[in-house]
């Protein structure tokens, strides 16, 4: 069902963005609650994957971890495989990270996101004040995966 999930997401972000204006990548109520494990649909998060060797690399762009920012925020992630793989996006998982839970936001970013040439650009997402933490994993053709962790702060307004 997932992958049934992520192919139309993928296929409504091809298409482009679906809105200009700021969209809700997460609540400050799903923040609360993914931390806590009560938001359905959260689950534990396993410890991080061992490395893979020749996996896809996974690049945030935007936004610039080094940086403290107000929301809303544009994402820009790239996906670049390795050793003459290819990118398997039907793989794609982001995950918003809490505590020990994590929650499903893929295609929350895929709804409003432009997808080309391994890039995914998401203008405007909307985020509470605070630190957020985001788990991105993908696999390419050669089923590799690729798994990376990225901390920023949104300021309060």
């Amino acid at each position: 069902m997932r992958s049934v999930h992520a192919a139309l997401a993928l296929a409504i972000a091809l298409s482009g963005p679906v809105s200009a204006q700021a969209f809700e990548l997460i609540s400050r109520d799903e923040v609360t609650a993914i931390r806590d494990g009560s938001l359905p649909g959260a689950q534990l998060e396993a410890t991080p994957r061992s490395a893979v060797a020749n996996a896809p690399a996974i690049e945030l762009l935007e936004p610039n971890a080094a940086n403290k920012f107000r929301a809303p925020v544009n994402v820009h992630v790239r996906l670049s495989p390795v050793s003459g793989a290819s990118i398997d996006m039907s793989s794609l998982e982001i995950r918003y990270l809490g505590s020990i839970f994590s929650f499903d936001i893929t295609d929350r970013i895929l709804e409003h996101a432009e997808v080309r040439d391994g890039e995914i650009v998401a203008n405007d997402a909307d985020l509470p004040a605070g630190e957020h933490e985001i788990l991105i994993r993908v696999s390419d053709s050669l089923d590799r995966t690729g798994e990376r962790r990225f901390e920023f702060e949104v300021l309060e307004e």
